[in-house]
Parts: structure tokens; sequence; C-alpha cells
């Protein structure tokens, strides 16, 4: 992630350390790359070259590129994350200094000399205000040449918290439309490969995920009944609602 005097620290809290946890134990390389439609694959023109993930978490992006040429790169300023990401990549056959890992704020000196082929941003920018996403996109531009790709996923204003009040305490700062990523991304500077907005119901899987770790959380101090409660409570009105986009830096 990005550090500067306005752009937001990120750091987890225990219930979504917990999350992630339960996520690298319940969720192997096998079944999470089974369905992932790679865009790195489908659109960059190039074979070799580096590719980083900014707040990468356990990348499935960086995963699904072991097999390739490409020199892989995550940053992520949560160390446990980048720990389940090695382990994945271990379990992938691959020792783990496939990839570069690093807890640094981007940028940093380290990375100053390199520049990328594709830069991932995916699940980020909801956790900034709009101003400082749109700075965050200004500081990367360096990172890039004619053919980058830069990969997105963000929650849309359908999300099912977007009608709630915004405060310095919100976990997520922002929500978006297609106008928002084409601000960001102008007509000028970048081409529009793909545009997806999703709006769906969880599917069972995730919903039963979601439920097991709600009763890790709760376990010690709730009752089962209380417990159901509030998966009920917490399962009514969330949905998957997300924009997922590919730009290309002319």
């Amino acid at each position: 992630m990005i550090k500067s005097d306005t752009l937001p620290v990120m750091l987890m809290d225990d219930n979504m350390k917990l999350h992630w946890k339960l996520h690298f134990e319940e969720f192997p390389n096998e079944k999470l790359l089974k369905a992932f439609d790679n865009p790195i694959k489908s659109y960059l023109n190039t074979k070799s070259g580096n590719i980083l993930d900014i707040g990468s978490g356990q990348s499935l992006y960086l995963l699904d590129m072991l097999e390739s040429q490409f020199n892989l790169f995550a940053v992520d300023i949560e160390k446990s994350q980048l720990d389940y990401l090695k382990e994945r990549v271990k379990q992938a056959g691959f020792d783990e200094s496939r990839i570069t890992y690093s807890t640094e704020y981007f940028p940093s000196p380290n990375f100053d000399n390199y520049i990328f082929q594709a830069i991932i941003i995916s699940d980020l920018l909801h956790f900034f205000k709009k101003s400082d996403a749109h700075a965050f996109v200004t500081q990367i531009k360096k990172y890039c040449i004619a053919g980058t790709l830069i990969i997105g996923k963000v929650h849309s204003t359908n999300h099912f918290v977007s009608q709630e009040e915004i405060t310095p305490d919100s976990y997520f700062k922002s929500f978006y439309d297609k106008d928002d990523i084409l601000a960001m991304f102008p007509e000028s500077e970048f081409k529009l490969l793909s545009f997806i907005q999703e709006d769906s119901e969880f599917t069972l899987e995730i919903t039963e995920f979601i439920k097991y770790w709600i009763h890790e959380v709760l376990k010690e101090d709730h009752t089962t009944h209380q417990i159901k409660l509030i998966e009920k409570d917490y399962l009514e009105d969330s949905r998957e609602n997300f924009i997922k986009f590919v730009v290309m830096k002319k």
C-alpha cells in the first residue's frame, strides 16, 4: 500500500486476521484456482517482465503465474498474509522465493528502478477516500509503460453497506461506479479493456464459510442461539456487489 500523510493505514483487526487464517485453511490452491479467470493471461501481450500485486493477500493472480517467466512481487503490510502466500507457493511445488515479498509501504526506494507489465490493485481502493484513490493511481503511473495492465476490483455503489454513513472509522471508505473508474483512468492515458459489474447472492460455499468464521469469532462469549441470530442478521442483506476492471496504459 502507498503511505502518505493522507492515505490510510489498513491494518486488520483480529476478526479479519482470523477470517484470512480460516480462508487459508479451508480453501486450498486447487479449489481457488479452478474457477479463476486471470485477466493477465487474457490481455497481456508479453510473456516476461515484472508483475506486482499491491495489497496482495494470498494472491490468486501471483499463484496463477508461478509457472510463467515473469518476475513476481507481492506487497502487503500484513506479514501474516504474506506468510500464507509463501505457504501456498510451497504447496504449489515452488520455492517460496519464486515471489519477492515486501511489507513496506508502496512506493519505496526498493522499487524505484522497476517497471511493471501488470499491476494488481484488487480489493484495495474501497479502503481509500476517492480523493486518496486518485492520488494512489497517480503515484503508481510512474511504474508503468505503454502496454502495462492495471487490474482492479472495488466495491460497487450497490454494495450492501454503501448506504451507511462513512466516517473516519468506517472500514470501507468508498464505493464506485463506472464513471469513477473512468475518472481515475482517463481515456487520454488508459484504454479500458474490461469492465464487469457483479451483483449476486453469496454462493452456498461462501455462505457456509462466513457462518464458520462468525462462529469462530463469537464462540467464546456467545451462546449457539445468539450466534445463529447474528449469522442471520449479517447474511440477510449481504451480497456480492463489486466491479472488476482492466485498463492498459497508452
